[in-house]
This record gives structure tokens, C-alpha cells and sequence, in this order.
């Protein structure tokens, strides 16, 4: 995923920030002043208090929580499920986030951007934001190796593994048909695997 330098602090100041700044501005104190002791750079300051004399409801929220996709309960469940996902070994690769996020947009018709449509995707501006809304996610990657290993044999990871593997039977109801072991011989089971979005840390 890009993760362009910031060049400007623009969209970095909190919203409640801002407007207690912007009201310290009308109540009569200097722009200036307002600007050092807040770190809020001047032109940004000016344009909010602008804001406020003109507009009935003026917005003071970062950009990047501006013309969002999903609400905050929507984007929970998404963080929970990439999370959950990178914890059974399947982390998902930013471009297969963008396809989930896309897919869940029209799964819960909502409103988003006619591009995504033509990519069958989010876009990576969007990955992007949802990354900063969601601190508690990364993008980096595993050390590669087999899942024999990543769950080696004792008892704690054993029991995480077949506890891991009830839930998700008792979830979809497989069937014997659909259940398949598939051991070392003739496959490689130790992988390069691409960055994917798991837990910070």
C-alpha cells in the first residue's frame, strides 16, 4: 500500500481542536497566537474561523473521516475480521482488503465512489484512510514459514489451533466432502507470503 509523506498538516489536527481554536480566534485573540500555542499552522486557522463566521454548521473534522463509505460500526467489523483472519494464518494483502471492502459496500448498499465499480475495488486513497482511522492495524510481512511450525507442537498452540478449527466447522457446517488433509508430500508448505494486514506490533 502507498503511504505517502505528509507535506502539509492538513486534515491532521483533531476536529474538537480545531473548533476550540477557531472560538478562541472570534472570542478575539490573535490568529497568530492561537496558531503557536495550538501547533495549528495559520492559513489552516484562518480558513476554519472564516468557516465559522459564515457557516451556520460549520465542520472542524479531519479529512480523511470526511465522505466516508462505511460508519464506525461498519468499519469495526472489518478491522475485527482482517484481525481474525491474520490470527488463522489467512491475513489478508491490501489488494484483497480493497476487494472485501468493495464487496461489503454492495453487500450493505452503500454509497460510495463510481470507480470502485470499475475495479471491483476500494481504492487505495481509501485503504489508505481506513488504515488511519484504524491504528490498531498494520501492514507487513509474516515470517515465512510452515504452519506446521507457526502452530509447533505443544500444548497452548495446539489447543489454540483445534479451538480455531471447531469454530470455524460449527460456523459454515462443512460437510466431509468439503474437508480435505493435505499433508507435505509433494507440496511446498513454506511460502514467501506477500504483506498483509495484521495486528499492529
Amino acid at each position: 500500500m502507498r503511504n505517502p509523506k505528509r507535506k502539509t498538516s492538513k486534515g491532521s489536527v483533531p476536529g474538537d481542536i480545531m473548533e476550540a481554536a477557531a472560538k478562541r480566534v472570534c472570542a478575539g485573540q490573535s490568529v497568530r497566537d492561537v496558531a503557536d500555542e495550538s501547533g495549528i499552522p495559520k492559513t489552516t486557522l484562518h480558513r476554519y474561523v472564516a468557516k465559522m463566521n459564515t457557516e451556520e454548521y460549520p465542520r472542524f473534522t479531519p479529512n480523511y473521516f470526511v465522505n466516508r463509505v462505511f460508519s464506525e460500526e461498519e468499519e469495526k467489523s472489518l478491522s475485527e475480521y482482517l484481525l481474525r483472519a491474520s490470527k488463522h494464518h489467512h491475513g489478508l494483502t491490501s489488494k484483497e482488503t480493497r476487494v472485501l471492502a468493495y464487496e461489503y459496500a454492495v453487500k450493505n448498499k452503500k454509497k460510495f465512489p463510481s470507480g470502485w465499480n470499475e475495479t471491483k475495488s476500494a481504492t487505495y486513497d481509501w485503504l489508505y484512510g481506513f488504515m488511519k482511522r484504524n491504528p490498531s492495524l498494520s501492514i507487513h510481512s509474516p515470517e515465512a514459514t510452515s504452519l506446521s511450525r507457526s502452530t509447533s507442537f505443544n500444548k497452548t498452540n495446539v489447543a489454540a489451533f483445534f479451538g480455531n478449527l471447531k469454530q470455524v466447522h460449527e460456523q459454515h457446517k462443512y460437510q466431509a466432502g468439503r474437508i480435505f488433509n493435505v499433508d507435505e508430500t509433494g507440496l511446498m508448505t513454506v511460502q514467501k507470503p506477500p504483506k498483509v494486514i495484521a495486528a499492529k506490533g
